[in-house]
């Protein structure tokens, strides 16, 4: 039986449209789970890991978390050995040094010679005191870090699987990384700027998720455009596409400098343009009230929509993105 032309006809106008519809990036961005990442927090976020605090016990059960889930991701490790993790030890203070570790992923790209890092900071304050900012009375509860930075963890961990199930092939790698420390000064990042997995020299840029799950649906702060010339035009021409899609205006507040705080910062100190993701502050900051119940899944799924199509803006660009200098 042979098809109507009418029928035949509407089939090939419509096919770019099917087609384009089929494009690895749009199944990416289709297949986003706001309530996969969800499950991700609840469980970094829960009492059996403590808060998460440095060099703690807790610490190793999320970092092991986040590698048992890149392995399932079906990402190659890079850290020590052929396995998930980077070992450093890190002073805490002048009497304190603690072992830990930093977790890796890659995703490989098309050109070996260049890599784009997609990171957020996973441990958090165990029960205090340092870092605290709770009541008196609730000093030594367990702080679980739910937004602060789970909600980071969860999104980088929730675009590594939706990246490689769609059959990505990026231009250039993009490495996964986890850092311990944060807390205690950014303490991870700076370890592995000065050991490296991949030469700095191949790093384009830093894109970091820090605190981005609270707040106005829509409305999110990214910090460092000023760190590459190109940075402006690529976010604005995100931040259409997702409204486009999504038919939620967002409300992005661009900021020029690096903020100076944040994993961010260790790459930008080394002239690497960087990017932080953040959807701002709240009451609950580092104190026991930030859990996973309050976290605004809505937001989180525009802030891991408006991330991935940012990754993939830059991971796919023609041209490297410009080097600021070096950030004294």
């Amino acid at each position: 039986m042979s098809m109507p032309p009418k029928m035949f006809a509407l089939i090939f106008a419509l096919l770019p449209t099917i087609l384009a519809q089929d494009e690895p990036h749009d199944r990416c961005y289709d297949a986003l789970s706001e309530q996969r990442a969800l499950h991700h927090i609840r469980f970094l976020a829960s009492d059996v890991l403590e808060g998460r605090a440095t060099g703690s016990g807790g610490e190793l059960a999320a970092a092991s978390y986040i590698a048992a889930t890149l392995e399932a991701c079906q990402l190659e490790a890079m850290g020590d050995d052929g396995g998930w993790f980077q070992r450093c030890e890190l002073t805490l203070d002048e009497s304190t040094t603690v072992h830990s570790q930093n977790v890796a992923g890659l995703l490989r790209g098309s050109d070996p010679d260049e890599v784009v890092v997609l990171a957020a900071h996973y441990d958090h304050l165990g029960r205090g005191p340092y870092g605290s900012l709770a009541e008196s009375d609730a000093q030594g509860q367990i702080h679980p870090g739910a937004d602060d930075n789970a909600s980071g963890v969860a999104a980088c961990l929730e675009l590594a699987r939706v990246l490689v199930e769609s059959g990505w092939q990026p231009r250039r790698s993009v490495l996964f990384l986890f850092f311990s420390g944060e807390e205690r000064g950014n303490l991870g990042s700076e370890y592995y700027t000065a050991h490296p997995l991949v030469p700095l020299p191949q790093t384009v840029a830093m894109l970091n998720l820090d605190m981005v799950g609270r707040g106005q649906v829509g409305a999110f702060q990214v910090w460092g455009v000023g760190t590459a010339p190109d940075f402006a035009a690529q976010l604005k021409s995100v931040e259409v596409e997702v409204e486009r899609r999504s038919g939620t205006e967002l409300e992005p507040y661009y900021g020029a400098e690096d903020p100076g705080a944040g994993d961010n910062n260790a790459f930008h100190k080394q002239g690497i343009p960087s990017l932080l993701f953040h959807t701002g502050g709240h009451g609950d900051y580092h104190t026991p009230g930030d859990t996973w119940q309050e976290v605004e899944p809505a937001q989180l799924s525009a802030l891991m929509r408006f991330a991935l199509l940012s990754l993939i803006e830059i991971t796919d660009a023609d041209e490297r993105l410009e080097s600021p200098p070096a950030r004294p």
